[in-house]
């Protein structure tokens, strides 16, 4: 499903539309504006295209809101005011009467959801609004004054939530938030894929208690031993694998069996071992050819393709099995399944592409690229981390493999993806062909977190590179936290037309951002990504925690509009991050383990 954010000179109407392009039935709106003051410039001609430095030295760092030039701003009684601007968002109340600026202003404070605010300087009119999608010049001169709520020093924070007491209270929280997940599963769909929280019922598209094994590791990590071992005796006595389903391989790697590798891998326990053993079993007559295939049914054995593209390969789901095939054979002792999943890679290294490492999301059989998409978001993503985390558990060589394909994909992503939108963002965007998608998906944000995870391995050939590789990470992570600071909480994907704009206006519960905050912070210790992380967490519980779980929402600007699932990574990955965020001494670092695509930690030798 796409979506699109339509900006036109009265309501803003937010429409989603299926990919043949037919209108959804389903339409979002924000308030209208319904006011003078403003003009709209038109459709935008899309982003100037500002490529990411080469050298540290060459970056220049944000300039803070306060520093803008005299003519572009104004300073009245200490707050500081945009002229002859206007802030389109989603309005959250307007039209009430201001004598000044700073009156207005002073109602925004007393409007819990309002961040920003628009004045009509003639009518002495004052707008509200939760979000500031862009901003846009006034048609007249000296007609608008706009603002944020505060204008402190803490500017790029206006938008945060109370700071946590503590690291101790704040790992309490995430840990309450986490328990009150695992009961409404537990007590509606033990044993089952994926609890529906507000009608109390059970999803089983793969009919392998999904949540229990994804959450396995995650209820070891954060000390909840008794659920664990409940969990436990659950996987011993009732997890069989002879399901009439077709499943996805890729899916059912990285969650179920990445979640029983991880759990043996913390406890030793050969029930673990065992199970996983069983399953990649199963598995086994879809890792034949020389790249995985798509599905696969459990019972029958019998192979299938995705209906959605079935004369092609997905490029992050056959790079994807590296780790979870290098552990199994490392703690069975079988090498044929490292054997195989290196073969996969040593194909891929093989295939001739546009660019030297960015590698196209759809593969045909015979080794053709289908056409020319690359994605570091959706379709792509996780092949590329991959390549990184084999290269650390086989010890860091220098001429493995693994690292010489990883350097040249980050060469190649940094040199021609990674760009600067208008209100200096930096994004790494898709490419369809030669040109430019300027887009980004929430998924994108494990990327901060793989750069800085490079940075700390050191995995560049020279200081300079693992430098630029960090300043990169900081920069695509502080656009990852502006997805949630401009909407209640973050889209699916945002476009950048050329300032961040709502692209698809979903929000599933993602992982991804708190992911690179954690080993932002692992890296660094700068306390903002804690906060960041913090306010994400808050956003969690404000707008998707109901009565038994956690839900996405069908838009991220209606509060109203909860879907009825949580998915099974909310607790295997995107709690796990959070608790690991808030812990001074945790027992999972990023010198001990890597964590699979599904936050599924495997030991890293030592």
């Amino acid at each position: 499903m796409v979506v699109l954010a339509l900006v036109v000179p009265k309501p803003f109407g937010i429409f989603a539309e299926h990919a043949d392009g037919k209108s959804s039935s389903m339409r979002t709106y924000v308030k209208p504006w319904g006011r003078p003051g403003y003009k709209n410039k038109g459709r935008s001609k899309g982003p100037e295209v500002v490529h990411y430095p080469k050298t540290p030295g060459e970056i220049k760092q944000k300039s803070h809101p306060n520093s803008r030039p005299e003519n572009k701003r104004k300073v009245l009684n200490g707050p500081c005011f945009e002229i002859d601007t206007d802030y389109f968002g989603n309005d959250v109340d307007g039209g009430h009467e201001a004598e000044t600026a700073e009156a207005c202003q002073i109602q925004c404070t007393e409007q819990e959801k309002c961040n920003y605010f628009t004045f009509e300087v003639e009518l002495k009119r004052c707008w509200l609004k939760n979000t500031k999608i862009g901003r846009r010049p006034a048609a007249k001169k000296g007609a608008l004054i706009s603002g944020p709520r505060n204008c402190s020093e803490n500017f790029e924070e206006r938008d945060m939530f109370d700071s946590y007491d503590s690291v101790e209270a704040a790992s309490d929280a995430i840990v309450s938030a986490f328990k009150h997940a695992w009961k409404g599963y537990t007590t509606y769909c033990f044993g089952q894929d994926e609890l529906r929280p507000i009608s109390k019922s059970c999803i089983n598209d793969f009919g392998l208690g999904l949540t229990l094994i994804d959450t396995l590791d995650s209820l070891y990590i954060v000390g909840l031993k008794d659920e664990f071992e409940k969990a436990k005796n659950w996987v011993s006595s009732s997890l069989h694998f002879d399901v009439n389903k077709d499943v996805s391989v890729f899916e059912t790697i990285i969650r179920v069996l990445g979640g029983l590798l991880s759990a043996h891998a913390l406890t030793k326990s050969e029930v673990f071992l065992d199970k996983a053993l069983q399953l990649a079993g199963r598995l086994e007559p879809a890792l034949r050819g020389k790249v995985p295939e798509s599905k696969i049914n459990l019972k029958t054995s019998k192979i299938s393709r995705h209906s959605w593209s079935p004369g092609n390969y997905i490029i992050a789901e056959v790079g994807s099995l590296q780790l979870e095939m290098w552990y199994l054979s490392k703690a069975s002792g079988q090498p044929k399944w490292n054997d195989y999943a290196e073969g996969v890679i040593r194909y891929l290294d093989s295939l001739p592409t546009q660019t030297p490492g960015l590698y196209p999301t759809m593969l045909a059989p015979g080794g053709r690229f289908s056409q020319q998409h690359i994605s570091f978001g959706a379709l792509g993503d996780s092949m590329y981390e991959y390549l990184l985390k084999m290269w650390i558990l086989k010890g860091k060589k220098d001429d493995d493999i693994y690292r010489r394909m990883y350097l040249r994909s980050m060469e190649s992503m940094m040199n021609k993806l990674l760009v600067k939108s208008k209100d200096d963002l930096w994004y790494i965007a898709e490419m369809r062909g030669n040109k430019l998608d300027h887009k980004m998906d929430h998924l994108t944000c494990f990327a901060p977190g793989m750069l800085a995870l490079g940075y700390h391995h050191s995995v560049g050939k020279d200081a300079a590179t693992n430098e630029r590789h960090l300043m990169a990470a900081k920069d695509v992570a502080e656009t990852c936290v502006q997805m949630y600071m401009r909407w209640p909480i973050s889209p699916e994907m945002v476009r950048f037309t050329p300032y961040m704009t709502l692209g698809t206006g979903y929000n599933l519960m993602r992982p991804e951002t708190v992911e690179s905050m954690f080993v932002l912070w692992q890296v660094t210790k700068d306390e903002r990504w804690r906060k960041y992380g913090w306010t994400i967490f808050q956003k969690f519980e404000r707008h998707l925690k109901v009565d038994n779980g956690y839900v996405g929402l069908s838009h991220v600007g209606d509060p109203n509009s909860r879907s009825d699932k949580m998915e099974s990574f909310l607790l295997a990955e995107t709690y796990k991050y959070l608790y690991l965020l808030f812990q001074d001494d945790p027992s999972i670092t990023l010198d001990t383990y890597v964590f699979n695509t599904e936050a599924h930690p495997l030991p890293i030798p030592q």
